[in-house]
């Protein structure tokens, strides 16, 4: 009634248990981008030293395969049917992924952050870019050193993954702004 909200970090300085936070890193043909979201995280754990958690990192290798939604999952299902979760950062390959995740983080208590990914709702704290304006910059930049006028090849060989879509989509919207430039996509089989 008097609109007290507990303090986390004070909370967890105060119980003798550490507490455990999952994060869920989708891993690429870009190997950096995985070790890049492994030191962020890191990074931010290491200034909370102290305070009673730790992070443990599950990747989730994109690369592997046409049932990588379901493996994200079975990765994701693993760990609260069998672990104490604290917490859980989540990078989901789809929509649908962080729908089930949210759900059962809900129904469970555990908190849940969601990273680097489009799903966005009102109860969850975000941490990413707008790959929409990723792909309008990105357009912007290409267009420039074209000169404004000319053709552009784009390969797509990230079919279903939202995240290349939504950038995509930012890509050639802001392409329409540049009516010398002809671009032509031609979808990769991997």
């Amino acid at each position: 009634k008097l609109g007290y909200e507990q303090n986390g970090a004070a909370a967890s300085l105060a119980i003798k248990r550490a507490k455990t936070i999952y994060a869920f890193i989708i891993a690429t043909i870009d190997e950096e981008y995985g070790r890049q979201m492994s030191r962020g995280i890191q990074e931010a754990a290491n200034m909370w030293k102290g305070y009673h958690f730790e992070i443990e990192m599950i990747f989730t290798d994109i690369t592997a395969g046409k049932d990588r939604f379901r493996m994200q999952m079975e990765q994701f299902f693993a760990v609260v049917n069998t672990n104490q979760v604290d917490g859980v950062i989540f990078s989901a390959l789809s929509k649908e992924n962080m729908d089930w995740v949210s759900s059962v983080c809900k129904k469970k208590n555990i908190p849940l952050m969601t990273l680097d990914m489009i799903y966005r709702a009102g109860s969850l704290c975000h941490v990413g870019p707008d790959y929409f304006k990723l792909g309008t910059y990105s357009a912007a930049h290409l267009a420039s050193l074209v000169m404004k006028k000319g053709e552009i090849l784009t390969l797509n060989y990230d079919e279903g993954y939202e995240l290349g879509a939504r950038r995509m989509e930012g890509f050639y919207h802001k392409l329409k702004d540049y009516p010398e430039i002809v671009c032509r996509e031609e979808k990769v089989e991997r």
